[in-house]
């Protein structure tokens, strides 16, 4: 049997085949290229810069700083709260009422609620790949709800440059890890590295603090990951060029419109010329005259203009920021129209079908970062802080146990199409596949606290003597609807199904 010929290249080489495009060395790929870096290699080098332009283009970029505020706000939105679910409601109370009181005590810097540090943790992550959190122990006569406080920090605190190989374990990117890989310490300096004004014995020498007083907050997305990436970092090449993009397109115009008309006057009237007020003159004497749109300028005698025409050539602007935005908001983890606030090309729908997509992106970060790493464990220090203060007593094992597990309830997501979502919820509810409680916390209610709500009002009309249809406890006439319905024996009129009184169809039970 022949066998079958090698292809050579033109360096006498044979060329090989490859099972994926991904794999070829031909002459498409053969500047593909890329880096086998591990992550905390490539982070420890190119973050500082990213980090940096990522900073840059949100306070310049105005898309950037869309892509910024429209992820926090989904992600934290009001914020993410504690919801305990206690047979014992006295116990319940106990917890969460110096909780409540507590939330606006806990910046160390007193400028935001704990909510608030919440979406204040959030852009820090998102901006500069991390987010560290000081836990701040404080005196009972500092007159606390709990002796507690936190302090949030920018993720230059933390020095990335710091690498070292110990005896007893490695230091990457300024975290220290024993030989079993468990944080150690946080190598931070005393203050921001870039701060106008620093105490006098900062000597920006990073110092060792404590893992267990220290909170990091970045996102995940590779093992053995120890810094966080900005998330504009995918797509900051662009969002800086499609803002420079956009000065060049705003240039063009004002060009386009400087239009002037030019005259050569005689020598004779010469003098009107020279003797112009407010001319800058130079240094042949003759006066510098600035062409302004619409103007008409006169030239001195012998003296003669050449000017380029401008660019006319169309150029559809708005398709090239439409095109370069969805990139944008791929990478972003947006949508294009909350980064361009363009509404004008989608239904019900399609933007139904982007925000499905959107919210199940979200909330990984939401249960992954935010809850896991920050509300989850100031939590459990509340707890311990308001047990030792001496506030409530020691609770049962179990009962601590699930005190110190609590659900958080992300905000809540607003319906789209009200009234077919209102229905399929009704609907899933009745057949059994959903609860009001699961329903009510899609819209970030608390189901009890939204029943103690509907008994006060429904409790308000009656003793006002009002009648409302949403109370389905009494008829139009005011009338109590219960007893006729328990008289009714499931048949006659409106009784339903005769065996068990329940209605046929959705449409009797409306």
């Amino acid at each position: 049997m022949a066998k079958r010929p090698l292809l050579y290249g033109a360096n006498g080489k044979p060329l090989t085949a490859t099972a994926w495009d991904a794999s070829s060395r031909e002459r498409r790929a053969r500047q593909w290229l890329p880096m086998r870096s591990h992550v905390n290699a490539l982070l420890s080098g190119d973050v500082e810069l990213i980090r940096a332009r990522t900073r840059e283009e949100v306070r310049r970029n105005a898309w950037a700083a869309k892509c910024q505020t429209a992820r926090v706000a989904n992600l934290v939105g009001t914020g993410i709260r504690p919801v305990l679910e206690l047979e014992d409601r006295e116990l319940e109370r106990s917890f969460m009422e110096p909780w409540s009181d507590w939330v606006n005590e806990a910046d160390a810097d007193g400028t935001s609620p704990f909510y608030g540090l919440q979406a204040l943790a959030s852009t820090a992550f998102l901006e500069g790949g991390d987010c560290f959190v000081r836990i701040r122990p404080r005196r009972a006569a500092d007159g606390l709800t709990v002796p507690l406080q936190i302090q949030l920090l920018e993720a230059e605190i933390c020095d990335p440059l710091k690498n070292e190989s110990l005896p007893d374990g490695t230091i990457k990117a300024g975290i220290d890890f024993d030989l079993l890989g468990r944080r150690r310490f946080y190598w931070m300096f005393r203050s921001h590295p870039d701060e106008i004004v620093r105490p006098f014995s900062d000597t920006l020498q990073a110092v060792p603090v404590p893992a267990s007083e220290v909170l990091h907050l970045f996102h995940v997305t590779r093992p053995g990951q120890v810094r966080g990436v900005p998330g504009l970092a995918s797509v900051l090449a662009t969002l800086h060029e499609i803002h420079k993009a956009d000065d060049a397109f705003l240039a063009r115009m004002i060009i386009q419109n400087l239009y002037a008309t030019f005259e050569e006057v005689p020598t004779d009237d010469s003098f009107s010329v020279l003797d112009n007020e407010g001319d800058a003159i130079g240094d042949d004497d003759v006066p510098e005259v600035t062409a302004e749109a619409g103007s008409h300028v006169l030239l001195p005698p012998g003296h003669k203009v050449h000017f380029g025409s401008p660019p006319t050539g169309a150029i559809d602007h708005s398709a090239f920021l439409r095109d370069k935005l969805r990139a944008v908001a791929a990478g972003s983890g947006c949508l294009y129209e909350q980064v361009s606030g363009d509404l004008s090309q989608v239904n019900f729908s399609s933007l139904r079908a982007g925000l499905i997509e959107l919210r199940r992106e979200l909330e990984q970060i939401q249960v992954n970062v935010l809850i896991f790493q920050l509300c989850r464990p100031i939590w459990r220090r509340f707890i311990e802080a308001l047990i030792l203060s001496g506030r409530v007593e020691m609770p049962e094992p179990a009962q601590l146990r699930r005190i110190l597990r609590p659900h958080w309830q992300p905000p809540g997501w607003e319906y789209v199409q009200p009234e077919q979502e209102v229905k399929a919820a009704v609907r899933k509810i009745r057949a059994g596949l959903s609860s009001r409680k699961r329903e009510a916390a899609r819209l970030g209610i608390d189901v009890e606290q939204l029943d103690r709500e509907i008994a006060a009002d429904n409790r308000r009309a009656q003793e006002l003597g009002l009648v409302f249809d949403s109370d389905p406890g009494t008829d139009a006439d005011g009338s109590a609807r219960a007893a006729a319905v328990g008289d009714s024996g499931g048949s006659g009129e409106g009784g339903g199904d005769s065996a068990t009184g329940a209605p046929e169809s959705d449409e009797e039970a409306a």
